[in-house]
């Protein structure tokens, strides 16, 4: 009922299907594609620590189309002081997080460690690697246009980061929440299911954790 003719939605959740799914519920028209680039953990009911120096929005609408609500709210966030950018293809931004947040959360979480000592380490760094290599291929399956060398970019995106960094699902891991296990790695296995890409690392990934996926009780 809060939705009028002028509503303008989109999700900062993680995954790739958070616009489709609202779409569904809300109409396609007043969705638009979003990305959250921020790292943040729950560290109490109400509590969110913010563990990281970025915090950006980028977003546009899911067929390309510069509109005037696009440019509109791009206009108001900026004035509001947000990091704002406005993507000419948005679904692109969306999997190219999602290939970089499902290596860091299921790395981050299978060995609870940061990721700085998994990106040191020869043998979960190749892994960390495989996980991405297999979101790439699905997304590409799915003909969503990325680099050819979006992997070895993300490598180095994840080499810059701080050595203490994890991930919000690891967070999660830690203390007992349920985790998004089913939107990153399992959502892999989903997607590359249906359109025939092998998800070996991911498959792994999802059965090692999929006990803890609930939540302690």
């Amino acid at each position: 009922p809060l939705v009028g003719s002028g509503t303008t939605v989109f999700s900062l959740q993680n995954g790739v299907d958070a616009a489709d799914r609202l779409g569904t519920i809300l109409g396609q028209e007043h969705v638009m594609g979003c990305v959250s680039q921020i790292a943040a953990v729950i560290k109490a009911p109400g509590v969110i620590s913010h563990n990281s120096g970025f915090a950006k929005l980028i977003f546009g609408e899911l067929d390309g189309r510069d509109t005037p609500r696009a440019e509109g709210l791009l206009a108001a966030l900026t004035d509001a002081g947000i990091d704002a950018e406005l993507s000419g293809d948005v679904v692109a931004a969306i999997w190219l997080k999602f290939v970089f947040l499902v290596g860091l959360s299921a790395l981050t979480s299978l060995t609870r460690q940061p990721i700085g000592a998994v990106r040191e380490d020869p043998e979960t760094r190749a892994l960390l690697a495989d996980v991405m290599a297999e979101a790439a291929e699905a997304a590409r399956a799915g003909d969503v246009g990325l680099p050819d060398d979006i992997v070895a970019e993300r490598l180095a995106f994840i080499d810059g980061l701080p050595a203490a960094m994890t991930s919000s699902m690891a967070g999660d891991l830690e203390r007992g929440n349920r985790l998004e296990l089913d939107w990153l790695s399992g959502a892999v296995v989903r997607i590359g299911r249906a359109l025939g890409v092998e998800t070996p690392a991911n498959a792994f990934i999802t059965t090692a954790l999929k006990l803890n996926a609930g939540g302690s009780p």
